[in-house]
């Protein structure tokens, strides 16, 4: 099921509620701060974090921090077990981090945003911090569900049910996105959409050559033009303006490829419609030096307006 926005809807018949309803979204992208963004990725990436390893202490600091961040934002549990969903893989301790602002009327349906939030960690002693790669991501998805909690908190209608999840083990073939069905109550046909958010902290490879407000939007071949439609009109609306590529610099080959490399992969295999963000993969990608210092923090603000907008648009 895709959900249609008041917005959106009155907006292309031109009616008179247009900057009501613009506005009031307009004020809950407006609870997201660019000043948040930062104190994620640089905790993310501090000296306790060690490159946020699946199973290691770092990774648990990370873990750590989300949960807390869920907490007081008001995201609920996704279940009665808490925030985490423990799994192992290869003689590893991991866990995704799952929390949801459930719908205001109780539904069966969900929409889930997610990022992973595990690195390389320590490899032959030097750190890998993972600042764009991928702390940025999960940067986004706290501030989104900031954002949306606040939206239920403050009395408005939430028609579905939104589900935030930080993923562990994506080093290890992205073992939490598959993990994910296994142990929640979730199945893949009652969720609308998914959207997965992967490296778009860095200006580093833009589509257009000194155009550094610019994203990529990768989804499913046979919803690539759903996909296009709501990220354009949610980026013209709005006024964001960024410089948006769907095709991977118009590579039908490096799409797939690099498609098939984020947790998305994990739910388009299960029917479920997915869509990927992301800045793509620059010299920085895996190295120690993506550290917090090379993050264009103005062009990740942007990025955000237009993922928060892309699932306001959807769901209300």
């Amino acid at each position: 099921m895709v959900y249609s926005s008041t917005a959106v809807c009155e907006t292309i018949a031109g009616g008179k509620s247009e900057t009501i309803a613009v506005t009031k979204s307009s004020a809950y992208e407006a609870v997201m701060s660019r000043i948040a963004l930062k104190e994620h990725i640089k905790t993310l990436t501090d000296s306790l974090s060690q490159g946020r390893g699946a199973g290691t202490p770092g990774g648990l600091h990370a873990r750590e921090y989300i949960v807390d961040r869920y907490k007081e934002y008001g995201v609920e549990p996704l279940g009665v077990g808490g925030y985490l969903q423990d799994f192992k893989e290869k003689g590893l301790n991991c866990s995704n981090i799952v929390g949801m602002v459930s719908s205001t009327v109780r539904s069966d349906r969900y929409v889930v945003i997610g990022s992973h939030y595990d690195h390389l960690g320590i490899i032959k002693g030097i750190v890998y911090p993972g600042a764009d790669d991928n702390a940025s991501g999960v940067a986004v998805l706290l501030e989104l569900a900031k954002a949306f909690a606040r939206y239920k908190q403050d009395g408005n209608v939430l028609p579905v049910n939104l589900v935030f999840v930080a993923f562990d083990a994506h080093e290890q073939s992205m073992a939490g996105s598959r993990n994910f069905f296994s142990s929640t109550r979730i199945k893949p046909y009652t969720v609308d959409f998914m959207v997965n958010i992967d490296q778009i902290g860095s200006v580093l490879a833009p589509v257009h050559r000194g155009v550094n407000n610019y994203l990529l939007v990768l989804g499913q071949d046979k919803f690539q033009d759903w996909i296009w439609e709501k990220v354009e009109l949610s980026n013209k609306l709005h006024g964001i303006d960024l410089d948006i590529d769907y095709s991977f610099y118009g590579s039908t080959q490096f799409y797939k490829l690099f498609y098939r490399l984020s947790e998305q992969v994990s739910f388009t295999e299960r029917a479920v419609p997915s869509v990927l963000f992301t800045s793509g993969v620059t010299n920085l990608t895996n190295k120690p030096s993506d550290t917090e210092a090379n993050i264009n923090y103005e062009a990740l603000r942007k990025r955000l307006s237009l993922i928060f907008y892309f699932i306001y648009n959807q769901i209300l």
